[in-house]
């Protein structure tokens, strides 16, 4: 696999649930000074969502290898995304290229030995194929350049008190082996950021153009029909940052998973220096950066 002197980027998702990770990719994917060398696809029908994956690459007109993993979290947890919402898509959309044999925690181990120190795993899904690449080689973190998640929640102050955020909800264990290995560089996107930029159906309907906007309004059209009447801006809070990380505010400490009486939630030690967690975003600059590039008119 030839490397270019890009910033070379791996993208870890649950694609087909929301249509953020979509977002996500159609970034990273349109992005100039980005090389994405793999995608990996993770938690109920993963093999699904490794097609969506491709559906999006495709029409970036790139090839980019796409891996899937685990339909289920590690350990006895019960899978609560079982299905793929936007299985519905493939219907639609004719995928010409084949999804990679290869498990995705093993393509994750394999390119980390070959390029140490190189590469950003982007992983904004359930933490599962993380946490086997790093049961299966335990520097497999050291090997990263860094690991830049949307997970966790600081804030246990409120209704939702002591209730982790989806990501590590869906996979508990594998949301605590990943906070509690090393790594050279670890940034947190929390939900108490991320919750708080959004837009309704109409915004997207307006701003996006170019390849992805069929696709993008069929996503966003499965997922507004589900009840919803927003969508948040999670999964491309991750991807900006590795690009654009003058658009955000980070500070530093140690994020764990505690496990009691009350059940397991996260918690943010501001006296800790383990992790980078962001706490702040300029969200019209952000809204403008990712619009135009998913649209193929960067900034």
């Amino acid at each position: 696999m030839q490397l270019s002197h890009k910033e070379k980027i791996i993208f870890d998702t649950d694609i087909g649930s929301d249509i953020d990770d979509s977002f996500a990719l159609g970034y990273l994917l349109n992005k100039s000074d980005v090389d994405l060398i793999g995608v990996t696809c993770v938690s109920g029908q993963s093999y699904e969502r490794a097609l969506l994956s491709k559906i999006m690459i495709e029409l970036a007109s790139q090839n980019v290898p796409v891996y899937y993993g685990n339909d289920k979290p590690l350990g006895e947890q019960e899978e609560l995304q079982p299905v793929c919402h936007m299985t519905n898509l493939l219907d639609k959309y004719e995928v010409k290229g084949s999804i990679e044999k290869e498990n995705a925690s093993d393509f994750l181990v394999r390119i980390v030995n070959e390029y140490p120190c190189e590469i950003t795993l982007v992983s904004v899904a359930p933490f599962t194929n993380v946490a086997k690449a790093l049961l299966t080689d335990k520097d497999f973190g050291k090997k990263l350049k860094r690991l830049v998640i949307m997970g966790g929640k600081v804030d246990q102050s409120k209704t939702l008190k002591k209730v982790l955020d989806w990501n590590i909800l869906c996979d508990v264990k594998a949301g605590d082996i990943m906070l509690s290995s090393e790594f050279r560089e670890l940034v947190i996107f929390p939900c108490d950021l991320t919750n708080t930029v959004f837009t309704p159906s109409s915004y997207l309907k307006e701003n996006v153009s170019g390849v992805y906007e069929e696709v993008l309004n069929d996503m966003g059209n499965n997922w507004f029909e589900r009840d919803h009447i927003v969508f948040h801006y999670h999964d491309p809070m991750a991807a900006v940052y590795c690009v654009k990380p003058e658009l955000f505010k980070l500070t530093e400490g140690t994020m764990s998973i505690i496990n009691d009486e009350n059940g397991s939630y996260t918690v943010f030690d501001e006296s800790g220096h383990k992790h980078h967690l962001a706490i702040g975003i300029d969200r019209e600059a952000f809204l403008s950066e990712l619009y135009n590039t998913i649209s193929n008119k960067e900034n």
